[in-house]
This record gives structure tokens, sequence and C-alpha cells, in this order.
């Protein structure tokens, strides 16, 4: 129950929700990736099972940083290096004194068969390593509602709408171009989009089509 992403946090929780079937699954952040950039987030195969789209191979989802359980889950993990690269400390014994014979030879303990015996604690294994709280539990699925999404293909955001618009002006050839607000930030957004698209390879080919022709910042969005 992992999955990849290029800018999250390692460790950290999040939950996946497939906007198709409503399936949603707490997935830990483990690996980066994916490189392809009409993805957000690659999953495991157990994942991709539960939420419904190993045939089809890809999906709309949307994903959720959970950040309770990231931020347990960060402090264990920094915890357990800090215990794996903490010294050891020297066994403990105990010590039995003795006053000196009157020829001051040293007289030692009683010992058997010839060793000298001591008495150590015993280090508690089950601590060497602190458990990591706060891990997603293993295959349990939630269901939430389902309503319509749609895929379009982003090209650009701007706060200047005359560079949105104009941006659209160049994009029109290709399709449905449109200019949606977004607030990120106390900061008004234009953003330039293409679609919707009619299916997941079309808005592959789009983005292909736009990065090539050096929109670099273009990506595929659900709506």
């Amino acid at each position: 129950m992992t999955a990849a992403h290029r800018t999250l946090p390692m460790p950290s929780v999040v939950q996946v929700t497939n906007l198709e079937n409503g399936r949603s699954v707490k997935l830990r952040i483990n690996d980066r990736g994916p490189f392809a950039r009409s993805r957000i987030i690659d999953v495991s195969q157990r994942a991709a099972e539960l939420l419904g789209f190993t045939r089809q191979g890809t999906a709309k989802v949307l994903v959720e940083i959970v950040e309770d359980e990231s931020r347990r889950l960060s402090v264990a993990a920094l915890a357990g290096e800090a215990a794996r690269d903490a010294p050891r400390a020297a066994p403990m014994v105990a010590v039995k004194a003795e006053a000196l014979p009157g020829n001051g030879a040293p007289r030692l303990p009683k010992t058997t068969a010839g060793r000298q015996t001591a008495l150590a604690l015993p280090r508690d294994v089950n601590n060497d390593t602190p458990s990591m709280t706060g891990t997603p539990a293993s295959d349990e699925v939630v269901t939430r509602a389902v309503r319509a999404y749609d895929i379009f293909v982003q090209a650009g955001a701007f706060t200047n709408f005359d560079n949105a618009n104009r941006l659209r002006a160049r994009l029109s050839a290709l399709g449905e171009v449109s200019i949606a607000k977004a607030m990120v930030e106390d900061t008004q957004f234009f953003r330039v989009r293409l679609g919707p698209m009619a299916s997941v390879d079309q808005a592959d080919s789009l983005l292909e089509l736009l990065l090539a022709n050096g929109h670099n910042e273009a990506r595929v969005v659900i709506d």
C-alpha cells in the first residue's frame, strides 16, 4: 500500500480517491515518480486493485495529504534514525568489593569453572527501533460520493488576465480554450485550459504537443 510522488515528503501519508468509482485508500509515499508529466502519482499493484483501475491502467484521482498521520510518521522516522545513530551504552554490571588481604595480594570473587561471573541487564530488543506509529492501515477501503469530473490540459496560469487571454487566443486553433479563475493564498490566478478532453489518451497527446512547443508548465488536471 505505497505510492510514488514527485514532491511530497518521504515518508508521508496520502488519501487517494478514484473519482470514477469513489473508492479511497490511504497510501504511504516511499518513492519518487511518476516521471510522465501527465501523471500525478504512481500507486502499488495492490492499491490499484483496491481502487479498481488495474485493467485500465490509469484513473482520475484526487490526492490529499493526511497531515496528522504524515506528521507522526515523520517524527517516528526521525526517531528511528536517531536511535540507529546513537552510540550503544556500556553494559551495566554488579561490582563486588572486598578488602585486600594483609599481604597485598588481590583476592578475586568466587568463580565457577575458573571464570569470573558478572550480572548484566538485558537489552530490550523490542525498543531498539521505535514503532512506525501513524502508518496507514493496509487494504482499508472507504467509499466517497462520486460526481462528474472532466479532464483538462492546463497550458499556463497567470496573475495578469491580459497574458492569459493572449495565450487563450494563440491556442484557440487546438480546440475549446477557457480561462478559469482561482485564488491561491490571496492571489488571483487565471488558468488557461483546453478541454474538457474526451479521454486520457487525448489529454496525453495534447499535453505532449504543448510541451514540444515550449509550454513547459502545461499539465493534465481534473476538475
